[in-house]
């Protein structure tokens, strides 16, 4: 079953790197990408663009979606995490989302008490079941597209 999970993207917090990162996913549709140990090939990446002061683009909130679709390989990081090494693989857009906020997470019931929201999203954090199922349900809300595209996520398929 593949996993979903919530990723930070945007400066690098530890000040050893000072790119943009959303300016690197944002512009292209394939990368390699560093992932979660415990992800797989399918797992979906809910990337969350984190607050950067005089940022162009929307920040706090969710705003592309990703699926993790090679190998995993250890790889030296550069500089976005303390570690020397990290676990790199390739991960392509499915789309990129009207976002959803961190305000409306956190305003929503059934969200606001996710790991992810405890943890400030500044961690990659796998989604509990029922989370997806309120993620997906919002996500398709704002972009009814996409319901085909997930089809395959549709929480009642993966939980």
């Amino acid at each position: 079953m593949p996993k979903i999970w919530v990723m930070p993207v945007g400066v690098d917090k530890y000040g050893t790197n000072p790119k943009d990162r959303r300016e690197e996913l944002d512009s292209k549709i394939i990368h390699e990408w560093s992932v979660p140990t415990e992800s797989e090939i399918n797992d979906l990446i809910l990337f969350y663009y984190t607050a950067v002061k005089k940022s162009l683009q929307p920040t706090k909130c969710i705003r592309s979606i990703y699926r993790i679709t090679g190998k995993k390989h250890k790889s030296k990081s550069e500089g976005w995490v303390q570690r020397d090494m990290d676990m790199l693989s390739e991960i392509t857009r499915i789309s990129m989302i009207e976002p959803i906020t961190l305000d409306e997470i956190k305003q929503d019931d059934s969200l606001k008490t996710a790991l992810f929201v405890k943890r400030s999203v500044i961690c990659r954090t796998e989604v509990e079941p029922a989370h997806w199922k309120r993620l997906y349900n919002l996500i398709i809300q704002k972009n009814p597209a996409l319901e085909k595209e997930l089809a395959v996520y549709i929480p009642k398929k993966i939980y």
